[in-house]
């Protein structure tokens, strides 16, 4: 009995050795997925396209293959396992997606943040808030979508500290970022960014409150419209047409009479989102603006209120523009 039993052992071993010495055989989706990955390479938008798609359809069976793409010396196949990547969106692929934040074209970073976001994976924070540094805009703008998508607010600290950087341009980035991210908790921070010696800063403090859309910077903001920067003040009524309080109507009014005509350009566009029947007078005086952009805006909102005063104005306001 022991006897057979060794060598009924010994047979098993020499069936697995041949089997080795055989070679693994690929599956017919596995050799599939090898012909497209090769036409991935093919310098051919139309016949990369086509093999991405049959990879996307094939899905999670390819997201390993493809993760070793990411590293091809063509930036353009990089691209493209990138962007099957992201649509296939798989955890498996965490790890190489958050090496490919590094890689040295923007698209691959692109798709990278990208794909993070999407299958929110928590071991990508890091990464994703080093990534709100990158050079490049939309890439930057992706990671902070991502981090928010993931639901973890782990960088908001360090980009409120980052708006008293001497450097404006890292006080820049950290308004846009907590904007983007859209913490409550970075408020008043950004509110006192709008005391900023640099507009650019002010600026883009004030877009980022429009973009959190919090009340509690309604003063704020309001202040900011009689900023000595045009530039600010038009954000600043931007950002109020956006959070949309009935409490900027009269500052709005107010600023019709800016000098600078964006300025005056966007009071209008905000009154017609928040309230224009509350200023028809004004919205008829604008109407002689010499900036045709405000007059046409004007126009717009007086069509909008539809009085017989507001028409009234209107129709003598298209009847001297036709002449």
């Amino acid at each position: 009995m022991k006897k057979y039993y060794f060598l009924t052992i010994i047979g098993i071993i020499v069936i697995l050795s041949a089997n080795s010495m055989m070679g693994y055989a690929p599956s017919v989706e596995e050799k599939k997925i090898g012909q497209l990955i090769n036409q991935l390479k093919i310098k051919n938008n139309n016949v990369r396209m086509k093999a991405a798609y049959a990879l996307v359809e094939i899905g999670k069976p390819a997201v390993v293959p493809l993760t070793k793409v990411l590293k091809d010396e063509d930036y353009n196949v990089r691209t493209f396992a990138a962007y099957v990547l992201w649509r296939i969106g798989s955890e498996k692929a965490a790890d190489a997606f958050i090496e490919a934040l590094n890689n040295e074209y923007h698209k691959v970073r692109f798709f990278a943040a990208l794909a993070l976001g999407q299958i929110k994976s928590e071991k990508a924070v890091d990464a994703l808030i080093n990534t709100l540094k990158d050079k490049d805009s939309d890439v930057r703008e992706t990671a902070a979508i991502s981090l928010k998508k993931i639901g973890l607010k782990k960088g908001v600290n360090a980009f409120i500290k980052d708006l008293e950087d001497e450097d404006e341009d890292v006080r820049i980035n950290a308004a846009d970022t907590l904007g983007i991210i859209g913490s409550d908790k970075a408020v008043d921070a950004l509110i006192n960014a709008l005391k900023d010696e640099n507009e650019d800063v002010r600026a883009h403090a004030a877009v980022a409150l429009r973009i959190i859309g919090s009340d509690k910077a309604m003063d704020a903001i309001i202040i900011a419209l009689k900023d000595e920067s045009n530039y600010v003040r038009a954000n600043a009524a931007y950002a109020l047409r956006e959070i949309g309080s009935e409490k900027a109507i009269q500052p709005l009014i107010d600023a019709l009479k800016d000098e600078d005509g964006d300025v005056r350009n966007q009071a209008v566009i905000a009154l017609g989102r928040i309230g224009p029947e509350k200023a028809v007078d004004e919205l008829i005086e604008a109407l002689k603006d010499e900036n045709r952009y405000v007059r046409e805006n004007a126009a717009e909102n007086l069509k909008r209120i539809n009085t017989p005063k507001a028409l009234k104005a209107l129709k003598e306001y298209e009847a001297k523009k036709d002449k």
